[in-house]
Order: structure tokens, then sequence, then C-alpha cells
């Protein structure tokens, strides 16, 4: 399934592998995204206020500013505030972890191993959510 404009990513993850596959998983649904990509928190942090995304897919674990913190900053910021964020972590997860990435911010928090089917509709949902509500405030 398609959305209406081409879609705009950063995804952010310190492992150029996992930058390789998360980029192959969305240009699977989205041939035309336009997808930027961030070896860490501080140059996603830069990215997003230098940009506009519809989205951010980001890894949890990453040195010097690790996603949950990357989260904060970009939520703090009136100019980042309403970016959709996705937190990603391959290491076991507690419960208190995703509460507090979830309470940083994140829209999402997913475990790996991901599915790709899982990993597409989740990026759809939040897309689509961020869409209507900025159509719905241009309206008002």
């Amino acid at each position: 399934m398609m959305l209406p404009e081409t879609v705009r990513l950063l995804l952010v993850d310190d492992r150029p592998d996992n930058l390789l596959v998360m980029s192959a998983v969305v240009r699977s649904a989205w041939p035309e995204a336009h997808i930027v990509t961030a070896s860490s928190g501080k140059e996603g942090v830069r990215y997003a206020r230098e940009q506009t995304f519809d989205g951010a897919l980001t890894d949890v674990h990453m040195p010097e500013m690790d996603g949950i913190e990357m989260c904060r900053v970009l939520k703090k910021d009136p100019r980042t505030a309403t970016l959709p964020i996705i937190l990603i972590t391959s290491h076991r997860t507690t419960p208190e972890a995703c509460a507090e990435g979830l309470l940083a911010g994140a829209d999402d928090f997913i475990c790996r191993p991901i599915d790709n089917t899982e990993l597409l509709a989740r990026l759809r949902v939040m897309i689509r959510l961020r869409r209507a509500e900025n159509a719905l405030q241009a309206s008002n």
C-alpha cells in the first residue's frame, strides 16, 4: 500500500548494516522514499532540525547520545516536537525501558528482530496519523 505523497524518513543507527537493512525495507514499500541516514543521535538531531521528515526510526543504544535522549531533545524543540519517532533496540528490553522511551516522546518502541511487515505497518500508521494531525491543524 502506497502513501499518497513521497515519504521522507530519517534513519539513525551507529551500525551501517542496520541502516542498509532499514533502508531496503522502507524502499521495498516506498521505492520513491527520500531517506536520510545518520550514524549518531547528535547527527540525527542535526538532520531533524535542518530538514522536514514524515518520521524517524532510531536505534536506542548508540554512543554519545542514545535514541531515548535523542527523542527527548527532539520533542523539547518546537521545530521537531511533532516528528514521529520509532525507537528500535536489539537488546532485551524491560517494560521499564520501553516506558522510558515512550515517556521521552517516542511514538512506538520495537525490539529486534523486526518483522518487516510489522515495521512497515507501524510506519504507515504513524505517518498516516501525523498527516491527519497536520491536516486538522491546518484547517483550524
